[in-house]
């Protein structure tokens, strides 16, 4: 993980627990794997495993999806 996607994940994981930003829709639209789960803890792509749906173009293509 590079400095840039490091401080990003630590921007977001601090708004959220004191509420003091939201995403915007753009926000949303930029997160990637990486960003998803370092934020959230999971990525979308992990409900679709079955399915091999990708949301993120630096979604894992085969193992566990999740970190």
């Amino acid at each position: 993980m590079n400095k840039q996607t490091a401080t990003y994940i630590a921007y977001w994981l601090n708004a959220n627990e004191n509420n003091t930003d939201q995403m915007s829709w753009g926000d949303i639209a930029n997160l990637t794997h990486e960003t998803q789960v370092g934020i959230y803890g999971f990525c979308t792509c992990e409900s679709q495993e079955e399915t091999g749906y990708r949301p993120y173009d630096d979604c894992p293509t085969e193992g566990p999806y999740h970190r």
